[in-house]
């Protein structure tokens, strides 16, 4: 959706299947005692708009047209929460997924559940990611994130 570089783009969700969070009040999606709370209630698999394989079978479609110019692609999840679609898009052929959230909660709650997929689920906040490298990765999925924080694409450039 947002040409970064040759191989880097963002792919947010939230726009291509909904442009706008109707009914959501959003500013508590930047606190992390807020997501802390909420998982720590509700910890089962959840995923917002669509499932996880009706997801991963739209952004195939996009993945497939970059794939042929890099074989392996570095996919970046931001603000996964207790979704499936790493794991999904990973018995689906993608291997390179790193799936970040806010909150420390989900992060264990997913390591715990997908122990056995070797994928990483990282606690970062979505607004900094000062530690990854330039062009580190080749696609940031976001599925809602866009919502919380007007920062959150212009501090995501670099890795891309």
């Amino acid at each position: 959706m947002y040409g970064i570089n040759i191989y880097g783009f963002v792919l947010s969700l939230s726009f291509l299947i909904l442009f706008g969070t109707i009914g959501m009040e959003s500013k508590s999606f930047d606190n992390v005692e807020y997501w802390n709370r909420r998982y720590s209630i509700q910890s089962e698999p959840y995923d917002w708009y669509q499932d996880a394989d009706t997801t991963s079978n739209l952004l195939l479609k996009y993945f497939e047209k970059l794939q042929t110019e890099k074989e392996d692609l570095e996919l970046l999840i931001t603000g996964c929460g207790t979704s499936q679609l790493g794991p999904v898009l990973y018995s689906k052929g993608y291997k390179n997924i790193t799936n970040v959230d806010i909150s420390p909660v989900v992060i264990e709650v997913q390591k715990k559940r997908y122990a056995s997929v070797p994928i990483d689920f990282l606690r970062r906040d979505a607004s900094n990611f000062s530690d990854f490298p330039n062009g580190y990765f080749d696609i940031i999925v976001d599925k809602v994130r866009t919502h919380s924080s007007k920062s959150y694409i212009f501090n995501t450039k670099h890795i891309l």
